[in-house]
């Protein structure tokens, strides 16, 4: 997941659109690879991929 947040973070684009890109990669990711995931899950990864982004941006600004 990581390395798809630093990916999409180079972009210019708002918070909330590299949030959406980002976690629909890491759940398409995983769909191909047969994982099966519920709603739930999916907005599991959602606020994992903003609370991580969210560390990366207060990292950097340190």
């Amino acid at each position: 997941m990581k390395s798809y947040i630093n990916m999409y973070d180079q972009e210019n684009l708002s918070d909330e659109k590299k949030i959406n890109r980002v976690g629909n990669a890491v759940v398409d990711g995983l769909q191909a690879k047969g994982f099966k995931l519920n709603e739930q899950e999916v907005q599991d990864i959602f606020a994992e991929v903003a609370k991580q982004m969210n560390d990366l941006h207060e990292a950097q600004d340190k």
